[in-house]
This record gives structure tokens, C-alpha cells and sequence, in this order.
């Protein structure tokens, strides 16, 4: 996450402290699963504080003015907070510096999740930032969503992109009102945009995770 320009007023200051400390609790959640080592990839859907974090920074970057966020999630290793890969780290964060800062007319994220419909058994997603179109950056299948019914037991969901869109569906839910992209400690993904930029990880949910709604301060 990076901004390129000033504040416009107190509003975006107060918008920004209480990002940050958002973000500030996400972070000290992760890391305190992680001191017994780092979590491997959930085999089943599941909570993480992670993913609560990587939500924290995209909800301040959409909140704030001149803010960008840099999706690298396609370019770590498991078990690796140092990756090697730097270059694409570089590069997408230049592409938000050319864009928002320079005003420069091209396209620097990849595509975010926009809006829902429910078609029967099946949930479309729109995104904008579509960089000419969506594509899969691997595999000859999407992975990583997962959907829910009313009772929130999230499952792997069969997607596939429908021209700007995604479809997404599970046998196991068959009245569907939530999905999760990429939703994890290390979650499979590969949903991408032309422009080679990988999707804002996502949830349409706002249910209670591991790190949010913070829980109240015990300090008198």
C-alpha cells in the first residue's frame, strides 16, 4: 500500500488512524500464529488473519485519497517472508506511482471485485480495473474462491470467467449469498487481468473474522 500525495482534510487522517490500526491489529494476530511457525496452505476454507490483513490495506488504499495497493500475492513462497522476487514487487508499485502520482493514463492494479448477483445456484462477480480483460494467470482452471450458504460453512466453489465476469458455484451450496477469493494464509489464486496483474484478493462477507471486529480494549 503507498500514497502519493497529501491529506485533503481531517476526515482522511481520521480514515488513516483508523486504518492503521486495523492493520496494526491484523498484523500483530499473524504474526502471533506465526512464532510457532508459518502456516501452511489451508486445505479447506477457513478464517485467517492474514487475509484480514490484506483486507485492511485494500479497504485503506479504496478509503483514501492518492493511495494505491500493490498486489504481490502471486509472487511469494510459502514458508518464506524474504522472496526472491523483487522485480514484480517493483514493477506494480511503479505502475501505481506512473498512474496516481504522474497521472499517467495506464493501467496499474489488477481487477477488484466490484458488485454480486445471485443467478439460482450460482453467484456472478463484476470487477473493475479489468486491464482488457480477465484471464487466468495459471492453470487451466480458477481456484480459490470459495462460497457460503446462509449458515457461513464455506466450500471450494467451481469458477469460470463468463466475458467480464465470474461465475462461481458449489454442489455443496446449493443457496449461495457469500464467496471468498483468495482467502487465506496461503490461498491458491489465479484470476488476472490482460495487463498481467493479479486480483485484489477478496470477500463479499462482513461476518465476524479472527482480528475483526477488534475486540475491546481491556486498558482502564
Amino acid at each position: 500500500m503507498a500514497v502519493f500525495g497529501p491529506l485533503a482534510d481531517d476526515r482522511d487522517r481520521e480514515r488513516i488512524t483508523e486504518a492503521i490500526e486495523s492493520i496494526q491489529y491484523a498484523v500483530e494476530s499473524h504474526v502471533a500464529r506465526c512464532r510457532e511457525g508459518y502456516p501452511p496452505r489451508q486445505e479447506q476454507p477457513a478464517d485467517s488473519a492474514l487475509a484480514e490483513l490484506r483486507e485492511a490495506q485494500a479497504m485503506t488504499a479504496k478509503a483514501l485519497p492518492a493511495c494505491s495497493l500493490t498486489v504481490t500475492i502471486d509472487s511469494g513462497e510459502p514458508g518464506n517472508i524474504y522472496p526472491i522476487d523483487k522485480k514484480s514487487v517493483g514493477y506494480r508499485l511503479a505502475l501505481a506511482a506512473r498512474a496516481i502520482a504522474y497521472g499517467q493514463p495506464i493501467e496499474w492494479s489488477g481487477p477488484w471485485f466490484t458488485s454480486m448477483a445471485v443467478e439460482g445456484s450460482s453467484l456472478r462477480l463484476a470487477f473493475d480495473h479489468l486491464g482488457g480483460g480477465l484471464v487466468l494467470s495459471k492453470g487451466e482452471s480458477l481456484a480459490g474462491f470459495a462460497i457460503a450458504g446462509e449458515d457461513r460453512a464455506f466450500a471450494w466453489a467451481e469458477a469460470h470467467i463468463d466475458g467480464d465476469s465470474v461465475v462461481v458455484s458449489s454442489p455443496q451450496v446449493t443457496k449461495p449469498v457469500a464467496v471468498r477469493y483468495a482467502w487465506g494464509d496461503d490461498p491458491p489464486c489465479n484470476l488476472a487481468s490482460k495487463s498481467g496483474l493479479p486480483a485484489v484478493p477478496f470477500r463479499t462477507d462482513a461476518w465476524t473474522g479472527l482480528t475483526w471486529p477488534k475486540p475491546a480494549s481491556t486498558t482502564p
